[in-house]
């Protein structure tokens, strides 16, 4: 009796850690798939201050209308790679681009250098425009 009860308790103890340690890889994995909205973004604008938002288009793009105070990195040049490594990795970034391809290679490439909040804006500069959000130039 003993030794099923003992044998009871370490199949659920072992069922229970795998479980446990899959579950933590699901969400090591979603991690990496942060999006916002232009919804989203309209709202932090207002209310959050310590979002950077990064602006990966070309400059002639970025001079046609950009959210207010972004910073511009240009995703097609030379130096984007060590550009992103002078950033602040302890700050939240919201990524953007026209329509969201460059800033989601872009988010990929921050997640790999070590930022962990990184959020690409679904659909871009597009999706922002249509929203409503105020563009500067």
């Amino acid at each position: 009796m003993k030794s099923k009860l003992l044998f009871i308790f370490v199949v659920m103890f072992v069922s229970v850690g795998a479980v446990s340690i899959y579950l933590s890889t699901l969400s090591d994995t979603n991690e990496g798939d942060c999006s916002v909205t232009a919804q989203e973004v309209s709202e932090s604008l207002s209310t959050d201050h310590n979002i950077v938002y990064l602006d990966v288009r070309t400059p002639e793009e970025y001079k046609s209308g950009h959210v207010k105070n972004a910073v511009l990195l240009n995703f097609n040049a030379p130096s984007f790679s060590g550009e992103i490594e002078k950033l602040d990795k302890d700050k939240e970034y919201y990524v953007y681009c026209k329509a969201g391809g460059r800033s989601s290679k872009a988010q990929k490439i921050m997640q790999e250098k070590g930022f962990t909040r990184v959020c690409n804006v679904e659909g871009g500069v597009l999706d922002l425009e249509k929203s409503g959000v105020d563009l500067v130039q």
